[in-house]
C-alpha cells in the first residue's frame, strides 16, 4: 500500500497570547521554579506560548524536579543506596527504583518538551503568536477594536 504523502499542517489557529506564561505555580518545589522561569523566558521571547501552557509547563517542571532528584540519587554510591542496579531478594539484578523514576521522567519531559515547541522537531511546527491587535479577526473574538489602517467601507450598489 502507497503512503498517503505528508502529514497535513495543523489548521488550528496560533494561540492567543495572554501577557505571556506568568509567574511559577506554588505547587513546584524551588528548583523547578527557577526551572520555570528559565524555560518561560525562553518561551515569551520566541512569542510561541500564553498562559493557557501553564499546566503543560507545570507538568513539565514537575517532570523536571523528580528527574534531577532521581538523578542524584542515582549518583550515590552503591553502599549508600545509590547506583543504577540493585539485587532483589531472591539475588537478581534490577534496575533501581530511582532509575524507573528518572526514566519514567525524563520520558515525560520528552513530550512535554515537544507539545511546547522546545525540541528541534517541534521547534519549526510551532509558530509564534499572533498579538490580538494585529489580526482583526483576533481582535473581533476578544471583543476589541482592530487596529491600523481602516478598510474602505463599500456599500453595494443600488439597483
Amino acid at each position: 500500500m502507497a503512503k498517503r504523502g505528508p502529514k497535513p499542517k495543523s489548521v488550528t489557529p496560533p494561540p492567543v497570547p495572554l501577557a505571556g506564561i506568568g509567574d511559577p505555580p506554588e505547587c513546584l518545589d524551588p528548583e523547578a521554579r527557577d526551572h520555570w522561569r528559565a524555560l518561560a523566558a525562553l518561551i515569551d521571547e520566541a512569542g510561541t506560548g500564553s498562559r493557557l501552557d501553564r499546566d503543560l509547563l507545570t507538568l513539565h517542571c514537575a517532570a523536571w524536579s523528580r528527574w534531577r532528584e532521581a538523578e542524584r540519587e542515582l549518583s550515590r554510591p552503591a553502599s549508600e543506596g545509590g547506583g543504577r542496579v540493585i539485587v532483589a531478594r531472591n539475588g537478581y539484578a534490577q534496575p533501581s527504583p530511582w532509575q524507573v523514576i528518572s526514566n519514567d521522567s525524563a520520558k515525560a519531559m520528552r513530550g512535554y518538551l515537544a507539545e511546547l515547541g522546545l525540541t528541534p522537531r517541534s521547534r519549526g511546527a510551532v509558530e509564534p503568536a499572533t498579538k490580538i491587535e494585529d489580526d482583526p479577526l483576533l481582535a473581533f473574538l476578544a471583543g476589541k477594536p482592530p487596529s491600523g489602517p481602516k478598510a474602505p467601507r463599500t456599500t453595494a450598489p443600488k439597483v
